[in-house]
């Protein structure tokens, strides 16, 4: 279970990167020229760069990933931003589309609410049927991106409730400007087109 290990002398194995470790509980710029100056009496010739704090040197070696999930939250927003504006789109079409329909109804005696409340449950079911198979491609692409999850568990219900709150709402959002600008039009207006 435990990998044979071998310890060999450093002038018999070189290594080109070594770094000594230093444990103080004092700031890095108060530590810093005392230790250069006792490397320097140890040995003149001894280069000494990159001298950092843990939090530094672990900084440093995330750097590339957080960058790649700072760019996939960035690729993200601007994917949800497409989204929001294709469902106004979608939702704004469809109303257009129903303009005469929605136009009878109110001359007949429906109300205002209810024909609001008639888009925006239609509107509501689109984004329902979004969250959910964007439940299931998330869940499914977890597996993906997992190398990159430091500390996150497979399936992070808090997350999924969110973002599919978000995007129901964006949907409600989405639907009440075009229900709005539907029931504001004159029937007489409508119907006679």
């Amino acid at each position: 279970e435990n990998p044979t290990m071998l310890f060999l002398p450093f002038e018999q194995a070189p290594v080109g990167n070594n770094m000594m470790l230093v444990r103080t509980d004092r700031a890095l710029a108060d530590v810093a020229p005392e230790f250069r100056a006792a490397m320097q009496q140890v040995d003149p010739l001894l280069p000494l760069r990159g001298v950092q704090t843990q939090a530094q040197r672990f900084e440093a070696s995330i750097a590339d990933r957080r960058f790649a999930m700072q760019l996939s939250a960035a690729f993200g927003l601007v994917a949800y931003l497409l989204s929001a504006i294709g469902l106004y789109g979608v939702v704004a079409f469809g109303v257009a589309e129903r303009r005469r329909e929605l136009g009878l109804k109110r001359a007949l005696g429906a109300t205002d609410r209810v024909l609001v409340g008639e888009v925006l449950g239609r509107s509501f079911r689109v984004g329902v049927t979004g969250v959910a198979a964007g439940t299931m491609g998330a869940i499914g692409a977890t597996g993906l991106v997992r190398a990159n999850l430091f500390g996150v568990p497979t399936f992070d219900l808090p997350i999924y409730l969110m973002s599919g709150s978000v995007v129901l709402l964006s949907t409600l959002i989405a639907g009440w400007v075009p229900a709005r600008r539907a029931v504001s039009v004159d029937p007489r207006q409508v119907i006679d087109t």
